[in-house]
């Protein structure tokens, strides 16, 4: 019997009450408790069937000890990638396993450069880049991204190669880009790393969005693209399939001097764990969720459009970035005219808890990111919250 996963969709799941920090620490964030929150990238979403059947088994055995690693979340995460995202030559050997991206980040700065040394990101972006690099003694090269009036995003390589040339060691890229949804294409991607290896920096890629494409564009991981050999490429099913909670992230390494490396930086800090909820979800999600991911993006699609109608119709004062990949939105509400803290308060106190866009960079606020995963009807009664906000901006 077929699943009808729209119907899943609409229905979501209640998550208040279960320590969830996306609904549950709305009253000390936002001293709303009743808002709805629009905010920290999870979605409201139950994963698969497949995957919540593989950690219930698990679960009623009711022995947790010590256990081995069979292997399965290596196999199913490499036919992932060389399936769903067409990276030729896939070895299970390429594969490390740690508890998040973030840390896999964290362990890049680490591993593939010194203290003092700078390292490339491009701004807006998710806070944490900028934190482990700081984290790190290391420093940051700012390289923003360009704006266009037409609300575009692309990469400055030109600002870019002045920091190349200037001495950057590492560049952090956030494939697809978070926060303005941008998918880079296959030639973007091809310019970064032609240029990168001009100078001899090394790319680390964080591409943990990268199964949330909307309908018309491609996700072109940074492992396909020729000179990219050396790249080191972190990802997840934690983004696609609502498994953050179980702490299950991997890199992809195809060069062995750098995977060495990197082992050797995750033994030393001691991120060598592995969780056995993790790597049954992991294995059961890339092996059985193709089908709920199609259905998601296209349920996701229609909430973007959703949101983009909705402000066009509403306040079209709000600049909406056209998202292509993602279950977030950039949107700008400069044209309120308010202090980035009296903005998220307004919004907050009317019921949408949103991110403050100094989260992305200190150049970004009166901006806010929105999240659309979780069902329609939650998310309209988001939309009308923030309308009531531009009621009282109006006065």
């Amino acid at each position: 019997m077929a699943i009808d996963y729209k119907a899943l969709f609409d229905q979501g799941v209640d998550r208040r009450g279960t320590n969830c920090v996306k609904w549950d620490a709305l009253g000390s964030l936002y001293q709303n408790p009743d808002a709805i929150p629009m905010w920290v990238a999870d979605t409201d979403f139950a994963a698969p069937p497949e995957v919540v059947e593989a950690v219930v088994r698990r679960a009623q055995h009711g022995a947790f000890g010590y256990s081995a690693h069979d292997g399965a979340d290596v196999r199913a995460a490499a036919a992932w990638l060389a399936g769903r995202h067409k990276v030729e030559g896939v070895s299970e050997d390429w594969f490390v396993f740690c508890p998040g991206v973030v840390d896999a980040l964290y362990v890049s700065v680490l591993a593939l450069t010194k203290p003092g040394d700078r390292i490339a990101i491009q701004t807006p972006l998710y806070g944490p880049f900028r934190m482990v690099v700081e984290k790190a003694g290391r420093e940051v090269y700012e390289n923003r991204l360009i704006h266009g009036a037409d609300g575009s995003w692309k990469m400055d390589l030109e600002n870019l190669e002045r920091g190349l040339a200037g001495g950057v060691k590492l560049m952090l890229l956030c494939s697809p880009h978070n926060p303005t949804g941008r998918v880079w294409t296959r030639a973007e991607l091809t310019d970064l790393v032609a240029l990168c290896n001009r100078y001899n920096v090394p790319v680390a890629c964080d591409e943990i969005h990268a199964d949330i494409i909307m309908p018309g564009y491609e996700h072109t991981s940074i492992l396909s693209i020729p000179g990219a050999e050396k790249a080191v490429m972190a990802m997840a099913p934690s983004k696609t399939f609502n498994l953050a909670g179980l702490c299950h992230s991997f890199f992809a390494v195809p060069d062995k001097d750098t995977r060495e490396v990197m082992r050797a930086k995750l033994s030393e800090l001691g991120l060598t764990g592995s969780n056995v909820f993790g790597e049954l979800a992991c294995a059961a999600a890339y092996t059985y969720g193709a089908p709920w991911l199609d259905a998601l993006n296209e349920y996701l699609q229609a909430n973007r459009t959703c949101v983009e109608e909705f402000f066009a119709a509403n306040m079209p004062e709000v600049g909406v970035t056209k998202g292509e990949g993602t279950f977030l939105m950039w949107l700008d509400f400069t044209a309120w005219g308010l202090p980035e803290d009296d903005l998220g308060a307004l919004l907050a106190r009317n019921g949408a808890a949103l991110n403050k866009g100094t989260f992305f960079g200190a150049d970004w606020g009166g901006w806010m990111r929105l999240n659309i995963g979780t069902p329609r009807r939650i998310l309209e009664q988001g939309l009308a919250n923030i309308l009531k906000a531009a009621r009282e901006v109006r006065g």
